[in-house]
């Protein structure tokens, strides 16, 4: 009887282990383009949000924070006055003007703002067709802003302390990410697990369910109006590097959802020398013109 030809045991190892190497190599390509894909999208829209705060200061002639621009405490603005400190969770510690200096707040871009009266510069509250002066927009689609409750130290990372902002109105596109803790999936009531929550409409203070799980005043419901995945906020920081200077800019932080802070050097560049690297993967655009 004549053998019949096949393979033998090492061939099919050598074969499985050909396959399982360019099975690598292509998964590995494909992350690659995927990521690329991710980071073009970002810097896409961290652009949008560029285009909104230059548009922002061309009409008012101030950026977000500054002039008139803030809280009468502060001798200015009264901004999104439907915010109580019953909002901010654990209020004892920070005040709504914390809340409201949060880098991903973006409420002057959504909201037509409430200028204290007394302001000398209260007119710019309206948009002046004349003098081609005021509050002009909404200056980003209302689609794209989402609730997210941060705490003071913005990103993924380990939290300190038990104070967060709750409903923070920020610019809430950009590539879809897992969260980096699972058990920071939802932000409910005044639970102190909660980090980086997105949600589609404001999260009451003190979270009531009824039979079927939506709060009883609001409607929220966390299965419904959080998100499983989310993007990483954008923030907007305006920091004086002397009595004289400021470099306004916008920063995306990347996958890994971990600001890495200031570049005091270059602080139009990323901070590629913070200690945990959580600036690797920051992007950062200076607004000036």
């Amino acid at each position: 009887m004549r053998q019949q030809a096949g393979f033998s045991l090492i061939e099919l190892l050598v074969v499985c282990a050909v396959v399982a190497a360019v099975s690598y190599v292509a998964w590995g390509a494909y992350a690659d383009v995927d990521r690329q894909a991710e980071d073009k999208l970002a810097r896409a829209q961290l652009l949008q949000l560029a285009e909104a705060l230059k548009r922002f200061h061309a009409d008012t002639g101030y950026w977000p924070g500054e002039g008139p621009w803030r809280l009468v405490s502060e001798g200015g603005a009264v901004v999104d006055a439907s915010v109580s400190l019953s909002d901010i969770e654990n209020n004892t510690t920070f005040t709504k003007a914390d809340w409201f200096s949060s880098p991903a707040n973006m409420t002057l871009l959504y909201e037509r703002p409430d200028l204290d009266p007394a302001h000398p510069l209260a007119r710019l509250a309206t948009w002046d067709a004349e003098a081609h002066r005021g509050w002009h927009g909404p200056y980003l689609p209302i689609a794209s802003r989402m609730f997210v409750d941060v705490w003071p130290q913005i990103g993924e990372d380990d939290p300190a302390g038990n104070v967060r902002f709750a409903n923070v109105p920020a610019f809430g596109v950009g590539p879809l990410f897992r969260r980096v803790r699972t058990a920071w999936a939802t932000c409910e009531g005044t639970t102190n697990d909660c980090f980086l929550g997105w949600h589609s409409m404001k999260r009451p203070a003190i979270y009531t369910p009824d039979s079927k799980g939506y709060d009883t005043t609001t409607g929220y419901h966390p299965d419904k109006h959080q998100y499983d995945r989310h993007a990483r906020p954008f923030l907007f920081l305006l920091e004086a590097r002397n009595p004289v200077e400021k470099w306004p800019r916008v920063v995306y932080f990347g996958a890994d959802g971990r600001y890495g802070g200031t570049n005091d050097a270059e602080p139009c560049q990323p901070n590629a020398t913070d200690p945990e690297h959580d600036g690797d993967d920051d992007v950062v655009i200076c607004l000036q013109s």
